[in-house]
């Protein structure tokens, strides 16, 4: 995957939960099946051929994301 689509898919799952640590935890957040979604829509890999490894949320530099690891055709990807 290029470093622009990376860029991309990172500044996507970021958005999708910025804004919400004034909020109670979980609350407002997208989940994990959506940042599984938005990852999946992102690279172009249908969720039939995706192996999911993990995926969690995260915090870097006070912005909350989500962490998707996943394989797909012998490649292994990961989505910030």
């Amino acid at each position: 995957m290029k470093a622009l689509n990376k860029i991309f898919i990172s500044a996507l799952v970021a958005a999708a939960v910025t804004g919400c640590t004034q909020q109670t935890k979980n609350e407002g957040y997208i989940g994990t099946e959506a940042a599984k979604a938005l990852a999946l829509e992102a690279s172009g890999v249908v969720e039939s051929d995706a192996v999911f490894e993990r995926t969690e949320m995260d915090v870097r530099n006070g912005i909350n994301y989500y962490e998707v690891d996943f394989s797909s055709g012998g490649q292994s990807m990961n989505m910030t």
